[in-house]
Formats: C-alpha cells, structure tokens, sequence
C-alpha cells in the first residue's frame, strides 16, 4: 500500500507524452517524490512503481481536474499537454485556443486554488516571434502566468526546443522517408531549427521547476541547426542514395528560429539556459491577439477570442 511518506508531490499532465515519461523517470529517480501521471484515457502506461500513480482526465474537463487536485494535493504541478503540430493547430484554432491556453490557464487557477507551490507549464520555441497559432497560442500563455505572480504559487514557463525522435518531429519524418525510399522533403535549403535531447529536456525542466523566480521563462540559447544539414547527415549514414526535395512552407511555418540576443535575456549557471527578460511589452502581446484573432472566422472563435482578451485584462 502506498503511503503519503514523500517529500514531495507532483502532478505531471500530459504524461503520456515524449518528454512527459522521460520526466518522470528524472522525477521517480531524483528524488523521493511521489507523481501523479495524469493522461487522457487513450494514453499507455508504460511507467511502473510504488510512487508512481495513473490518473486518466481529459485536460478541459474542470470537474475531474478539480477532484484528482483535491484527491492528491500535489506541491508541484508540470504541466504538459498541449496540441504541438503546427497543422491540427492551424486546422483547428478553436481546439488550439480551448487546450493549449484555457487548457492552462485552468491548471494555474486550480493551482492557486489548491495551494499549490510551483506550476511549470512547457511552452514553445514556436512563441519566438509567434505566427503560427501553437506559437501564438503558448506565448499568451506567457503572459496570463506572468499576470499571477502576485500569489503565493509560482508560475514559471520553459520554451522546449524541437525534440529528435518525439512523434511528428523532424528527424522521425525523414526516417520514415529513408525507409520509404525517399524523397527527403524540406521547407528551404535555409531553415534552421533549435534542438534538445529527450533526457536533457526533462533534466532542465526539473531544475527549472527548483531554481526559477516567479514569472520566469527558461530558454535555450544553444545554436541551430540547419535542416538541410541535418537531412544530408542522415542520408549519408543510411547508406542510401535519397534526394532532397524542396517543398516550400506550410501554415504558420517559420524559416528560421531567432537567436536571442544578448540583451533579451539573462544566463543561468547552466550552459545554453538562459531566462528571457523583456519579451512582454504591450504593443507585442496585442499584435499577438491580432494575429491570433486572424486564424479564423467562425463566430464561436470570435467569442473565444474575447473570453482571451478579458482573461488578459486587454479590454
């Protein structure tokens, strides 16, 4: 039987995913925590252990997010789940909006509620300069946390990096081309992405969750790399005479990543983390909402849209 003997409870949504299994084995192997994995019903569980418990909720589903932060009572709250892909966010902004920021705005409201002590929530290189609706969707996210600090729950973000090997990624579409026989498609012989390793990503979360101040969002500063390189690489170690197929860009695609300049951020004690220091001024989160308010014309978007606005006190 499991007792409450820890020294600390986390709640990971979104644990079914890449990176969420790979942070909880840093969580389940760092320290004497226990976790709560919370997943949508149709997700795996491929995790095992005395501390570690399952719970199944759909992330907009208040009522049974409400009972399982009244049931386990966590310190600590990581909050993953979201709609990634830039294409099902771009087909679907309403889904998009409702999930990536209703979704955690209600996860941080429940974290004050409940006395929560930390909220990390994973955001996205794609807030850089946001175009796409994930991009844009994850930096006003941003914001609504940054509007919380004035409680006792700190609020942090973490803008995660393109991750190899996770689902829809980069390097698991051109795999499955080498297999295929190719052609490897690409936007542009120019584009140029940021990359994490899976275990690396967790490891930072972690410390993050530790060492922010409220308010914080953590990035990566490391170099790009370039995606035609990056393809080029993995034709050579397949052996395999594949071509590169220029394609062009889809919805909401970026070229290339912006570096962050010196003065737009703040170093940690760890190489390539840095904290972003002046990404909020209020001419750059209205010309968001207006990006954002162009991704569709459905009325019940628009209505969406205001709700957004008023949570960020924008009227």
């Amino acid at each position: 039987m499991m007792t409450d003997n820890y020294d600390s409870k986390i709640l990971v949504s979104g644990a079914g995913s890449f990176i969420g299994k790979q942070l909880i084995r840093h969580l389940l192997s760092s320290a004497n925590n226990k976790i709560v994995a919370c997943q949508r019903p149709r997700s795996s569980k491929l995790l095992h252990g005395p501390a570690l418990v399952y719970e199944t909720a759909d992330l907009l589903d208040f009522a049974r997010q409400d009972a399982l932060f009244k049931k386990h009572q966590p310190d600590y709250v990581f909050h993953l789940a979201a709609i990634t892909r830039l294409g099902p966010a771009e087909e679907n902004p309403i889904l998009a909006v409702r999930t990536n920021y209703f979704g955690t705005k209600m996860l941080a409201d429940l974290c004050i509620k409940h006395s929560v002590k930390s909220f990390m929530a994973v955001s996205s290189n794609l807030a850089r300069e946001a175009e796409s609706v994930v991009g844009l969707t994850k930096y006003l996210s941003e914001i609504y946390l940054r509007n919380q600090t004035g409680g006792k729950c700190k609020m942090v973000s973490f803008r995660m990096p393109n991750v190899p090997g996770s689902p829809g990624s980069v390097t698991e579409l051109f795999k499955k081309q080498l297999i295929s026989g190719g052609p490897i498609t690409i936007t542009d012989a120019r584009m140029e992405r940021r990359f994490i390793e899976r275990d690396k990503a967790a490891e930072l979360l972690s410390n993050c969750m530790t060492y922010s101040k409220p308010g914080d969002v953590f990035i990566m500063a490391n170099e790009n790399t370039n995606i035609a390189d990056l393809a080029a690489e993995m034709i050579k170690k397949s052996g395999k005479d594949i071509k590169i197929r220029l394609i062009g860009a889809k919805a909401g695609e970026k070229l290339i990543e912006q570096k962050y300049e010196g003065d737009e951020i703040i170093k940690t004690g760890i190489p390539g983390l840095a904290v972003l220091k002046n990404d909020w001024q209020q001419d750059k989160v209205e010309n968001a909402l207006k990006k954002l308010k162009n991704k569709s014309e459905n009325h019940h978007y628009d209505l969406l849209m205001k709700k957004l606005e008023l949570s960020l006190q924008m009227e």
